[in-house]
C-alpha cells in the first residue's frame, strides 16, 4: 500500500481529493488535479431510480508545460464536458464514480489520470491536504474572526450579568478583567485562533470518526457548533467558573 493508498483509504476523502505532479526532468511541467465526487442515489419506496442518480466523477486540471492533454485524457476513458471553456493550460473531464468504492480504486484512477496529463507514468506526487482546500483556510478564517467577535460582544455582557448577578464585588473585578484581558487577546491573537479552528475543523472533516454512524455526524456537528459560538461560550463560562469558585 502506498502513501496515495493510505490517504484515500478514508471515505470521505475518495469524495474531493487534489494532487500536485511534477514531471521528474522538466522543472517546469506540472499539473494540480483537482477530483470531485458528486455520487449521489435517488430511492423512491426503497427503490434506486437510476433517471435521478448521479454517479458522475469530475476532475479539474491547471498546470504549467502541458500537451497532448485532452487527447490523452480521452483514451484513457474520461470526456470532455460541452462548453468546457479550458484553455491551454487548463482542462475539466468527466467520468464515473466506480461502483468498487475503495481506496485502490480510487487511488489506481488518480495514478492513471496523472499519467495521461504528464504523458508518462513517473512522476512526483504530492497530496494537498484538507482535499485541497487548504487555500480556503485563510479566507474561512477571516469570516470566523468576524463571527467569534461577534459573538464575544454578544457574549461578555452576559458574563458581566452573571458576575453581578452574585452580587460579589470580588467576582465582577475578576470577571471583568478576564474580559479585558479576552479582548486584548482577540484584537492581536483573533486570525490566529481562528485559523486553528478551521483547520481543526477541517482535520475533523476528513478522519475516521466522522464515518461513524449516527455518532460521527453528531460529532462533526458539535464540534462546528462549538467553533462557531465560542465567542459566545468562552467569556460565559469563565464567568460561571469564577463565580462558582470564589
Amino acid at each position: 500500500m502506498d502513501e496515495l493508498e493510505r490517504y484515500l483509504a478514508r471515505r470521505v476523502r475518495r469524495r474531493q481529493f487534489a494532487l500536485t505532479i511534477r514531471h521528474p526532468t522538466r522543472i517546469d511541467t506540472w499539473a494540480r488535479l483537482a477530483f470531485d465526487s458528486q455520487q449521489y442515489v435517488a430511492r423512491i419506496n426503497g427503490r434506486v431510480i437510476e433517471e435521478l442518480s448521479s454517479h458522475n466523477l469530475s476532475v479539474s486540471v491547471t498546470g504549467s508545460g502541458l500537451a497532448g492533454v485532452e487527447d490523452r485524457m480521452t483514451s484513457a476513458g474520461w470526456t470532455t464536458p460541452p462548453h468546457s471553456g479550458y484553455s491551454d493550460q487548463r482542462f475539466y473531464f468527466h467520468g464515473t464514480v466506480p461502483r468498487e468504492d475503495d481506496r485502490s480504486t480510487y487511488a489506481a484512477l488518480a495514478r492513471a489520470a496523472a499519467a495521461a496529463v504528464l504523458g508518462t507514468e513517473r512522476y512526483l506526487l504530492t497530496i494537498e491536504p484538507y482535499g485541497g482546500q487548504a487555500e480556503y483556510v485563510g479566507e474561512s478564517a477571516g469570516y470566523s474572526s468576524m463571527t467569534t467577535m461577534a459573538g464575544f460582544v454578544l457574549g461578555a455582557p452576559i458574563a458581566l450579568f452573571v458576575a453581578l448577578a452574585s452580587r460579589d464585588a470580588l467576582d465582577v473585578a475578576l470577571v471583568a478583567s478576564v474580559l479585558v484581558a479576552m479582548a486584548a487577546l482577540y484584537g492581536r491573537r483573533l486570525y490566529r485562533l481562528n485559523e486553528a479552528l478551521v483547520r481543526l475543523q477541517a482535520t475533523l472533516s476528513e478522519s475516521a470518526i466522522v464515518e461513524v454512524p449516527i455518532a460521527g455526524p453528531l460529532i462533526e456537528l458539535a464540534v462546528w457548533l462549538a467553533a462557531t459560538s465560542i465567542g459566545v461560550w468562552v467569556p460565559i463560562s469563565v464567568a460561571l467558573v469564577i463565580t462558582a469558585a470564589v
